[in-house]
């Protein structure tokens, strides 16, 4: 019941990732006081969703054959499969190619450097576009080329299914 009603798509880790569900079933056999505790919280969140949908009764458990509260603990463990890592469809050249297009002629008369991060969502657009190195000027400008770039990304897929993941690139000029 618990993968039933568990979205994966909400998990954006990759990795092993490991939980323990809390949760009290009362005399009447209703789940109740949920939590789940481990590294992840968006795996922790997605636990307690799962279970906090299970709407059918349990048994509950018993002290001298009379119904009491009882709290249970379940480990919860998932192993995602490797992340399919979004791509710019001409290739990684190409895109700082267009930033290089993009950059002002002042930009690109000596050499600099910084390492660019950004996220690629489930339909290939980017946003939280960083720049860091150590020219903050050259940082800027470089964050507003790549804004300028309008083509999408082809976004990572888990599972098969598209989701937002982060992309590092090193940009360099000579």
């Amino acid at each position: 019941m618990l993968s039933k009603n568990f979205q994966p798509e909400k998990v954006s880790d990759s990795s092993n990732i490991h939980c323990d569900l809390f949760f009290i079933i009362d005399k009447e056999g209703n789940i109740s006081e949920i939590k789940a505790i481990g590294t992840n919280n968006e795996f922790n969140n997605q636990a307690t969703y799962a279970l906090s949908q299970i709407k059918e009764k349990w048994e509950p458990a018993t002290l001298n054959g009379a119904p009491v509260k009882y709290m249970m603990k379940v480990p919860l463990d998932i192993k995602f499969d490797e992340v399919e890592k979004a791509k710019f469809p001409a290739g990684e050249d190409s895109f700082k190619k267009r930033i290089l297009e993009n950059l002002k002629a002042k930009d690109t008369q000596e050499k600099k450097s910084c390492t660019i991060s950004f996220v690629v969502d489930d339909v290939g657009r980017i946003s939280k576009i960083k720049a860091q190195g150590t020219d903050k000027t050259f940082n800027k400008n470089v964050e507003r080329a790549v804004s300028k770039i309008r083509e999408r990304w082809t976004p990572a897929l888990l599972r098969g299914l598209p989701i937002a993941n982060p992309v590092l690139i090193h940009f360099e000029i000579n």
